[in-house]
């Protein structure tokens, strides 16, 4: 074929395919072309996404690998894509945590009563935050209702479902946790995933080992980290740290929502306020924070904690019946781990945070 032939045909399949970006996510290699993800994608509140860790104070006072909320908006959005979901479902989850504050979840200790409760406070805020930022005015700009953003849109049976079942959100943080935090083998987050499957509103495991592998990763990240005393206790702390700044205009509402971890951290550290560096400190030791009871004292704590119990009991294929049942009905190792963990968490732990402000 002629050099110039081949040049126009080149310029032409670039013309009508528009322009690609590939992206790495715990999946593998994400291709995206189109026009409105990757409009999404670019715009400078998703790309603040970065700078968002999972973890919050975990990991920026702690000692957890970064995990940013870019990373696992992607590898949602590529799962949702990956299953065959419609491109509204897509959308809606790449921006399904637009809406975090700094520090991920510790905006829930900032914002709500209870921080453990079934709803996080992003969630509440979510279209208005997406609305603010201009993010609905995209989607609309391509022909679409800004309504396909809205992550409780119960059709959207790929992105969320309820506990004690998996979704996508739910796999992807919790294969790219298992990696990042327990350097989990590549063939191991492959033989979960290959077994895992999604028809007819139902994510299921089509064998149990992979069942249970995922499923055990789960109640190990719930112990260890999500809902560990530690954890709670920097959060809560952090949570003082961000109450104080904004009570003394350190920063701002606004702040909350559209600067990012690094900026805000810069602020606390810096600070002169004695009450935010009393946190600050108390935060770089953290394994001095928390006891598991504690004489009651007048200031700081101890305060109890539920932590939410994050376990799932997932659909598994019997392949005598081809029926699909619960894990935990035909794995008895799965069963006994999950019962246990959930009475433990809910009776709770005494976070007592005074301990961190003597000496």
């Amino acid at each position: 074929m002629p050099f110039l032939l081949r040049s126009f045909l080149f310029i032409l399949i670039f013309s009508v395919s528009g322009r690609a970006e590939t992206f790495k996510t715990i999946f593998g290699v994400l291709e995206v072309t189109d026009p409105l993800v990757l409009e999404l994608v670019h715009h400078p509140r998703f790309q603040r996404l970065k700078k968002i860790d999972a973890s919050g104070p975990s990991h920026h006072f702690g000692k957890l690998p970064a995990y940013d909320k870019f990373y696992h908006s992607l590898g949602v959005y590529h799962l949702v894509r990956l299953v065959g979901g419609s491109q509204e479902e897509q959308v809606a989850a790449l921006l399904h945590d637009v809406s975090h504050t700094v520090f991920c979840h510790t905006g829930d200790y900032v914002y709500q009563k209870n921080p453990h409760g079934e709803k996080a406070y992003q969630d509440e805020k979510h279209m208005m935050v997406l609305e603010d930022a201009g993010l609905l005015k995209i989607i609309k700009k391509h022909n679409l209702s800004p309504s396909i953003a809205d992550t409780d849109n119960p059709a959207y049976e790929i992105l969320e479902q309820s506990y004690p079942d998996v979704c996508a959100d739910r796999i992807e943080y919790i294969l790219t946790s298992g990696k990042r935090f327990y350097k989990m083998p590549s063939q191991d987050i492959k033989f979960i995933v290959d077994n895992l499957a999604h028809v007819e509103g139902r994510w299921f495991f089509k064998k149990i080992k992979a069942a249970e592998n995922f499923s055990m990763l789960l109640l190990r990240l719930t112990e260890e980290i999500f809902g560990h005393p530690i954890n709670l206790a920097q959060n809560r702390l952090l949570a003082k740290a961000l109450l104080r700044a904004l009570e003394i205009d350190l920063i701002s509402e606004d702040e909350m929502f559209k600067s990012n971890d690094l900026v805000v951290k810069a602020k606390l550290v810096s600070s002169k306020d004695p009450e935010i560096q009393q946190v600050i400190r108390a935060l770089k030791q953290a394994s001095d924070v928390v006891v598991t009871r504690a004489a009651h004292r007048k200031e700081w704590g101890p305060t109890v904690e539920r932590p939410k119990f994050r376990a799932v009991d997932p659909w598994v294929l019997d392949h005598k019946t081809g029926e699909l049942v619960r894990l935990t009905s035909v794995s008895s190792k799965y069963s006994t781990a999950y019962e246990r963990l959930k009475e433990k968490l809910s009776a709770g732990f005494i976070v007592d945070i005074q301990t961190a402000f003597q000496g």
